[in-house]
């Protein structure tokens, strides 16, 4: 009967940690959401990267515009000389240059990478012959996760956030769980092998 006892304690406490560990993780999360996106208050970089989101074959996205239409600001106002951007497909790609140039990036400023996952393939980023020094644009939510992504493949990012374009407090709530499990994976087992959880 002791032993029981004893065992049970031993898992309830286990739980118990369990379940703090990812509540201070989420709200972490939404800490780091709050960085300021807007143009001017981003620090000079060589380069914005830009995760794709959305279908590899289908148009963009509003998320994935959103993103592309930071990162042109970014550009315009001095702030980076290049864009990189995460695709999941050519078609993708190109679609994204063709963005970038009509907001005013030559395409001679636009590097692209077509990743498995995204956008957990920083490596891809980090054998390229670019700074690896950049401004990180991604939804806000993501800012924690993919500070941490990154810095496991060796660059080292300064958030630029834009606001999530799919809003909702069903779908926010959802997004900040991913989050904050991807963070407390993370910290386990490596960024690295993170993507699955909020990529």
């Amino acid at each position: 009967m002791f032993l029981f006892s004893l065992v049970k304690r031993l898992v309830q406490l286990v739980v118990l940690g369990a379940v703090s560990y990812f509540l201070v993780s989420g709200v972490q999360v939404v800490l780091a959401s709050r960085t300021p996106g807007a143009v001017a208050a981003a620090p000079k970089r060589p380069v914005a990267i830009v995760a794709a989101t959305g279908s590899a074959s289908g148009p963009l996205d509003a998320d994935f515009s959103a993103r592309l239409g930071h990162a042109a600001a970014l550009a315009a106002a001095g702030r980076v000389g290049r864009v990189a951007v995460f695709a999941t497909s050519e078609a993708q790609a190109l679609r994204a240059r063709a963005y970038l140039g009509h907001h005013g990036v030559p395409a001679r400023d636009v590097s692209s990478f077509w990743a498995r996952q995204l956008p957990g393939d920083f490596h891809l980023y980090d054998r390229s012959k670019l700074s690896r020094q950049a401004l990180l644009v991604s939804d806000s939510w993501q800012v924690l996760w993919l500070d941490h992504l990154a810095a496991a493949d060796g660059v080292q990012v300064v958030a630029s956030p834009i606001a999530p374009t799919n809003g909702g407090i069903g779908n926010e709530a959802s997004t900040i769980a991913l989050q904050a499990a991807a963070v407390c994976w993370g910290r386990i087992a490596g960024f690295t092998q993170t993507g699955f959880i909020a990529g």
